[in-house]
């Protein structure tokens, strides 16, 4: 437990696909160490989720790079207040069974002050993209119709909201991603992205708030939710 061994990209994608269990035993007495492709010129990075559901203890990620490996790094990590190490799932340990599989239904009701990242009059057309992010079959994207001209307080459905449903059977290591988008000629922009353990999320009507590119928090913007999950 002393030594730690490190594992490129490639090779921890793998030993994920073809021998995940194996891996996961291993990480329950070995510290292993991933890092990202050296290809990588573009200082990119890797996603960690998969890293991390086979037990590895450090997923080496570009800091200097706002992308969605650290939105989800950022997201993992309010787990425990974004004070340290994170405990990892006890099947992970070999010291009890995997959680439940469960249903979660997010409801996107509205969002509140979203602003206008450019310098110019045009007023932001919202939608919202409810990303799963987990392992293999667990990975599903969603996204709302299109709110046109309002970016004070965009509501969906008339006001009834837009409702999803994931089927999730490993919410230890499964994330949700919300990014609020403005629909535009060509390239849609990011307004803002919250991203959230599975595990953190508590039933009913909640306030999700926003992050820029690089985890800085959007004043006052945010999405409002219900939330509701159901064990298989």
């Amino acid at each position: 437990p002393y030594e730690m061994s490190s594992f490129a990209e490639g090779k921890t994608k793998k030993l994920c696909e073809q021998s995940r269990e194996a891996f996961i035993e291993y990480n329950q007495r070995q510290l292993s160490r991933v890092y990202p492709f050296g290809g990588r010129v573009d200082s990119s990075n890797l996603d960690p989720i998969l890293a991390w559901a086979a037990g590895c203890q450090l997923v080496a990620l570009n800091f200097q790079t706002g992308d969605c490996p650290m939105w989800l790094n950022f997201g993992k990590f309010l787990e425990n207040g974004s004070t340290g190490y994170i405990l990892k799932p006890a099947y992970m340990r070999g010291t009890g069974p995997k959680l439940l599989p469960c249903h979660l239904s997010v409801c996107v009701l509205s969002c509140q002050r979203l602003p206008n990242n450019h310098a110019s009059s045009d007023i932001v057309d919202v939608y919202v993209q409810v990303e799963l992010h987990g392992v293999y079959g667990d990975s599903q994207v969603k996204r709302t119709g299109v709110v046109p001209d309002n970016g004070f307080n965009p509501s969906f459905n008339g006001g009834k909201g837009e409702e999803f449903s994931f089927e999730i059977q490993e919410r230890e290591v499964a994330i949700l991603k919300f990014l609020v988008m403005d629909e535009d000629f060509g390239q849609d922009d990011m307004i803002g992205q919250c991203c959230i353990p599975v595990t953190c999320i508590r039933p009913g009507i909640r306030h999700v708030p926003l992050y820029d590119t690089y985890n800085g928090p959007v004043n006052y913007a945010g999405i409002l939710c219900k939330f509701s999950i159901d064990y298989i």
